[in-house]
């Protein structure tokens, strides 16, 4: 992607005026102090360490775009990187708080490990299809008031403290951004790099994935999911059924899904592929994009991280194929260190 391109496509994003605001002035000082006064206001209550919280010096959160190269005309993913930013140390001590708020739902899956071994007894019906549903830019689309409410109400049921929402409710609704010497308030939406948006963005679907369940005409006979994105096994009849009713739930979160194709389907790291007996077998996924290039032996790091290469790959192989196509992968494996001349490791049997 040239410049004029991705500065042509950072501008794109930045004139939705749902999400974003051009302000004349650096917001920053301002912010400094109003994060500051709150912290110290607080800090008896909740028992705050104000020298690892009170930020000293700040300086604007910066944006910069990823590039969804899979994705047709590879659209940007917007980033503000939040480091050393008026919140950064306060995002980071309320991530910290707010974490074990999340993650106890019957559909949450903790990643690629979790999940193969919760759909490894699967068997399917003739009539139903795997199917996955992704939140279009959850980030931005957040409502943040119905996140503050969320974050609120599970800290009444934690018996915490509520003053962290209104230490949240700050997080949230001061974000701004510098682009090219201009000054952004991001109006709505979290922004993705700060270190509590994942916590608050995960606490967010499983109270919307909660009401959506309990509210649908159809109930998925398997329905787990990891932040944005859902694996879901439906009755092929009743998908557009579903995602309408997801999508009718709330105009800001717009669903996309994709169906099983070749009788396989993508999710997180595994590719979970439907045998001709409706069992379920699954492997290792990569995107086409993926050119399996890694650290290369003959580089100047550090030998541990040479080392470390090998062994997560084979760890990762390990931990989703089945039986059935554990043996391709670690071949593959093995070549791919091979290709990027490291050497093959010596796992004990129990990694």
């Amino acid at each position: 992607m040239d410049t004029s391109d991705y500065n042509s496509k950072i501008q794109e994003l930045l004139s939705d005026a749902s999400t974003y605001k051009k302000v004349k002035n650096d917001p920053t000082n301002n912010t400094l102090k109003t994060t500051s006064d709150l912290i110290k206001k607080h800090s008896e209550k909740l028992n705050l360490d104000l020298k690892s919280i009170i930020p000293t010096c700040a300086k604007p959160p910066k944006l910069y775009g990823l590039p969804k190269i899979h994705k047709p005309n590879a659209p940007l993913r917007p980033i503000v990187s939040q480091i050393d930013s008026p919140t950064y140390r306060l995002a980071q001590y309320l991530a910290n708080i707010l974490s074990p708020l999340k993650g106890h739902t019957r559909a949450h899956t903790k990643d690629s490990y979790h999940f193969v071994s919760e759909i490894k007894d699967l068997h399917l019906a003739d009539n139903e299809t795997m199917v996955s549903f992704d939140v279009q830019s959850l980030f931005t689309c957040l409502p943040v008031e119905d996140c503050i409410s969320i974050v609120t109400r599970r800290l009444e049921e934690n018996n915490m403290p509520v003053e962290y929402a209104v230490l949240l409710r700050h997080c949230l609704t001061s974000g701004y951004l510098l682009w090219k010497e201009e000054f952004y308030k991001q109006v709505d939406g979290v922004a993705m790099g700060s270190p509590v948006s994942p916590i608050v963005a995960d606490i967010f679907m499983e109270d919307f994935e909660e009401k959506a369940l309990l509210t649908s005409p159809i109930n998925p006979r398997f329905y787990k999911r990891y932040v944005d994105d859902t694996f879901t096994i439906l009755p092929l009849d009743k998908v557009t059924a579903f995602i309408d009713h997801l999508n009718s739930l709330n105009s800001k979160v717009q669903f996309t899904m994709e169906l099983e194709a070749n009788n396989s389907l993508a999710f997180l790291d595994a590719l979970v592929i439907r045998n001709p007996d409706n069992t379920l077998s699954h492997t290792v996924y990569r995107k086409k994009t993926h050119t399996d290039r890694y650290l290369n032996g003959d580089s100047h790091h550090h030998p541990s991280q040479l080392a470390t290469v090998g062994k997560s790959l084979f760890q990762r192989a390990r931990g989703i194929c089945d039986s059935k196509h554990l043996a391709a992968e670690l071949q593959h494996v093995k070549q791919v260190l091979h290709d990027n001349k490291l050497r093959v490791p010596r796992l004990r049997v129990n990694e």
